[in-house]
């Protein structure tokens, strides 16, 4: 009888300590050494003092203050060398996308090596750079050059969209030019799948008229769009179908799902009635899901409906009721765990409101 009592009250622990966890990111992300911040943690502490649940509450909250300054320490500490007499840094840089293919080139970069110190490239930060050279940069190039960096700033303008807020939940800490014209560019070996996939789909609809449509929603990549389609999106109030999220992961879940499950029905395989087919579509389908992300390269808002889906899918294996608010607030959790700044993009709120 304990233990299924035990069994009970499991699920409601985890759910507090989750709702904990999210309470502090926010308040931590939000009000971090402020009255408020000091006000919030308090009244947690005096309310788990009298109320049992509350105890699990100020766990997670402990967990999220941990987290975030775990997450802060690896990788936004990041400062420029004292420059001194120079103008330039010695950086090694890898394209990770091309805003502006027209000369000269607007990159973001990673910065895996600057001056004397090594970054890994999971931790290395990112930089925005103009690159007036002979060579045309893509997706993955690797090469060394002289760069004259600043940190990055910009006019604040609450009626506006905020650059630098943008600019800080995406990594990108520097922003300048590379000196060099002539550049010795090496093709790095990471994501040579995601650009051998790209060249393929920009090779399929090379002769299309809306080639840039297809290879943005079938890659998540914009460098092929233009100025005047960009505001014709905008135009059109169409922009939002161009960033992968929530709606292109269902239809290719969908997609998948329903798919397999013809397939099947169409072979006359015997299958064993103790084998849940719902669960087989739907593992096809969250496979399909993922390779998709995985060649969009992990796009934020793709791999937020990523988790969503995947939350949502456990709890079904487990025969738990799925559609509650619960998938939904474990769904959130791993999202904050992977990066708690995520609070400070408006893009979360809408999604987790809108499912």
């Amino acid at each position: 009888m304990d233990r299924f009592f035990s069994h009970l009250k499991q699920p409601f622990t985890s759910m507090w300590i989750s709702l904990g966890f999210v309470c502090g990111s926010i308040a931590t992300v939000f009000y971090f050494q402020t009255l408020e911040f000091i006000l919030i943690t308090i009244s947690i502490l005096i309310a788990s003092a009298y109320f049992k649940p509350f105890s699990n509450v100020l766990l997670g909250f402990i967990c999220a203050i941990f987290a975030i300054l775990v997450h802060f320490t690896l990788f936004y500490s990041f400062e420029l060398p004292a420059q001194g007499e120079k103008y330039a840094y010695s950086v090694k840089l890898v394209v990770e996308d091309v805003v502006s293919a027209n000369a000269p080139q607007y990159i973001k970069a990673k910065i895996i090596k600057l001056d004397e110190q090594d970054y890994a490239y999971f931790t290395a930060p990112s930089a925005m750079l103009s690159v007036d050279s002979a060579q045309i940069l893509e997706v993955g190039a690797t090469f060394s050059a002289h760069a004259h960096l600043k940190n990055f700033r910009s006019t604040k303008n609450f009626t506006v969209f905020d650059n630098q807020l943008y600019a800080f939940t995406q990594k990108i800490f520097f922003k300048g030019k590379v000196l060099n014209k002539n550049l010795i560019i090496t093709d790095t070996k990471r994501n040579q799948h995601v650009i051998a996939y790209r060249h393929y789909i920009k090779h399929i609809f090379k002769e299309s008229k809306l080639n840039w449509l297809y290879y943005t929603l079938l890659t998540g990549d914009k460098s092929l769009m233009n100025f005047e389609q960009k505001l014709t999106m905008q135009t059109l109030g169409l922009s939002h179908l161009l960033a992968i999220s929530g709606l292109h992961i269902s239809l290719v879940f969908g997609f998948a799902f329903f798919v397999t499950r013809s397939l099947v029905s169409h072979a006359r395989i015997r299958i064993k009635q103790t084998i849940n087919l719902a669960t087989c579509y739907s593992l096809m389908g969250f496979i399909a899901a993922f390779v998709y992300v995985y060649l969009s390269d992990f796009i934020v808002s793709a791999t937020r409906a990523l988790i969503m889906l995947g939350c949502y899918l456990l709890l079904y294996y487990l025969a738990k009721q799925s559609l509650r608010w619960r998938s939904i607030l474990y769904a959130l959790v791993l999202v904050l765990m992977i990066n708690p700044f995520n609070v400070l993009n408006p893009g979360l709120y809408f999604s987790f409101l809108a499912v």
